[in-house]
């Protein structure tokens, strides 16, 4: 989704660093289900491909504050096997490859990793 770096706050001012948007808020509105150490996505916005690397737990649909729909929250609990998450790169599945999403996989999984050493 889109979002906003440099949030205004009055007329011809703007916080600088402040980040904005459906993203965002949907971010932090999905953190606040989420415990220490852990974490939570939305199924709804998850690409399947990440299916295929990590184990999730579902924890429910929750309404989020702000989004009209409610959201199913999934908690990462491992990530697969090296030999799945091979299979799992290389697998021929149409519409599933995230094509051109190295950079968000690498963020997820070291999100992950970070978790799981207690940051």
């Amino acid at each position: 989704g889109d979002v906003v770096d440099g949030d205004t706050i009055g007329e011809n001012s703007f916080e600088e660093g402040a980040m904005t948007g459906p993203a965002v808020n949907l971010a932090a509105r999905i953190q606040e289900h989420a415990l220490p150490n852990s974490v939570v996505l939305s199924a709804e916005e998850t690409e399947a491909a990440l299916h295929r690397i990590f184990e999730f737990e579902p924890l429910g649909s929750t309404q989020l504050k702000g989004f009209k729909d409610p959201r199913t929250l999934l908690k990462v609990v491992s990530v697969r096997s090296a030999e799945s998450r091979f299979r799992a790169s290389y697998k021929d599945v149409a519409g599933s490859t995230m094509i051109g999403r190295d950079y968000e996989k690498g963020i997820l999984l070291q999100s992950w990793q970070r978790a799981q050493n207690g940051h």
